[in-house]
């Protein structure tokens, strides 16, 4: 080893730490070009109606002008967002 640092002295030390940081500037790049996205679920209960809505008498009522109809939220599960967007609206919690 000494026999390394007698040859090649100072050249040797300055290729291993240009070698270093060159390493933590592909991790430093790497780290910031592909972040991480933490997703988390909604706090609280699922809204019972779509966005604009008024849950009364177990049904959703709508609080703007629209083709649709009043229903009742638990005989259309599994279709919350398809009723939403064909109302013009979202549904907060379930759908975008």
């Amino acid at each position: 080893m000494s026999e390394f640092f007698t040859t090649y002295g100072k050249d040797a030390v300055v290729i291993l730490v240009t070698i270093g940081v060159f390493a933590l500037f592909i991790l430093g790049y790497f780290n910031l070009a592909h972040p991480t996205i933490v997703l988390t679920k909604p706090e609280g209960p699922v809204n019972n109606c779509p966005d604009l809505w008024i849950f009364k008498n177990g049904e959703c009522h709508p609080s703007y002008h629209t083709k649709c109809k009043p229903f009742d939220p638990e005989r259309y599960k599994g279709q919350e967002c398809d009723i939403a967007k064909s109302c013009g609206t979202s549904w907060k919690g379930l759908c975008k």
